[in-house]
């Protein structure tokens, strides 16, 4: 799955899918479930991942559905145990944990967060209605196994990553890594299925977004967190790197770091946000992985030292398949300016300007290219 969503798949991927498919299927008995209800969510989410064709899942699917009301389902209520273990619905969403009243958007999550309810399109399509930039179809008519919405029709993003145009590339790549942090400013919910084809540029010139079967509630959007240790990395603060990472639990306790080699190794993953727009591409793309998985550069045991906190999986998931479409579309995107308008507590003012441009800046300070209202 890592290598399509970087375009780099072997001759050999789809019998190894069929493998994998067959493989979680076979544990799947008569009645619908695997063993128990955890068990049987995890399996319809891998299923879901390998695009299995849903007759393949529609068993286990069922199944989950007749346990709605159980008591003691996955993820359901938080005990001290569940807390200390960070699997309560804290910090990840079980299949029937519903959310608050307030956040009544997707009561029906997968245990890391994935979301599969039709109330997931409605609350981006009210979010976003009648906007000049993104364009999100309206549900028309909805059952427990279907959805029927409007149709947008556009030019995909898989088709401008075969043919498009410098100025269709730009304008793509742009309007998709904005959505990736629109989506949870606005609506309380990160799209959780960056495949290109679920994009696409419209007639009108509007960012079209299709297919809200996977999301993640983030009812306060992106977590502050990021845009706060995003800029410290880019001031070179390592110290309140490391501390920021310790307290989100990207450090354990137990895990001694040396700051300034955590900046080295993070450092190839910063250079967007080193320069007024940046081009991605599969070159950088390999470059960066050259980077990571080079066991001979002394920062690359610090990669092994670094944890994944439940609560971030699925945002880390998203940008990672995301960050490999952009490279496909490759287009320049304008990266401070989309950070500094919606990431949260990214403050570009912060940054010493001058060391970040580009060579070919003007030099006279942020405002001149980092307009938070102009698009």
């Amino acid at each position: 799955m890592a290598r399509r969503s970087f375009g780099r798949g072997f001759p050999s991927d789809a019998v190894l899918r069929e493998q994998l498919i067959g493989s979680v299927v076979a544990a799947i008995r008569l009645d619908g479930r695997t063993t128990d209800f955890a068990a049987t969510a995890l399996a319809v989410l891998d299923l879901i991942d390998l695009e299995a064709p849903p007759s393949r899942l529609q068993s286990a699917l069922d199944w989950l559905v007749t346990q709605a009301n159980r008591p003691g389902a996955f993820g359901e209520g938080c005990t001290a145990a569940r807390h200390a273990h960070r699997v309560c619905e804290h910090f990840v969403g079980g299949f029937f944990s519903p959310a608050p009243p307030s956040q009544r958007a997707a009561p029906a999550s997968m245990p890391n967060g994935k979301v599969y309810r039709v109330e997931s399109q409605a609350r981006f399509a009210e979010a976003f209605r009648g906007d000049a930039v993104f364009a999100i179809p309206e549900v028309v008519a909805s059952t427990q196994h279907v959805i029927i919405s409007e149709w947008l029709e556009g030019v995909p993003l898989s088709r401008l990553i075969a043919n498009g145009t410098k100025a269709e590339r730009d304008l793509g790549a742009r309007r998709y890594m904005e959505f990736l942090l629109a989506g949870p400013a606005r609506a309380g919910l990160l799209h959780a299925d960056p495949h290109p084809g679920n994009y696409r540029l419209l007639a009108d010139g509007r960012f079209g977004v299709l297919d809200f079967g996977a999301i993640k509630r983030l009812p306060d959007g992106m977590p502050p967190e990021i845009g706060r240790l995003l800029t410290q990395a880019l001031c070179e603060d390592a110290a309140g790197v490391v501390a920021g990472l310790r307290d989100e639990g990207f450090i354990k306790a137990s895990i001694d770091i040396d700051g300034p080699g955590l900046l080295d190794y993070l450092r190839p993953f910063l250079e967007p946000a080193r320069h007024t727009t940046w081009a991605f591409s599969r070159a950088w793309m390999r470059e960066l992985f050259s980077h990571i998985n080079d066991p001979r550069r002394p920062q690359w045991s610090l990669g092994l030292k670094l944890n994944l906190p439940p609560e971030y999986l699925l945002i880390h998931r998203v940008w990672l398949g995301g960050v490999g479409v952009l490279c496909q579309i490759d287009g320049e995107v304008p990266v401070l300016q989309v950070l500094a308008e919606w990431l949260p507590e990214f403050d570009v003012e912060a940054l010493d300007y001058v060391e970040f441009v580009d060579e070919d800046d003007d030099g006279e300070g942020p405002d001149d290219d980092l307009d938070r209202d102009g698009r």
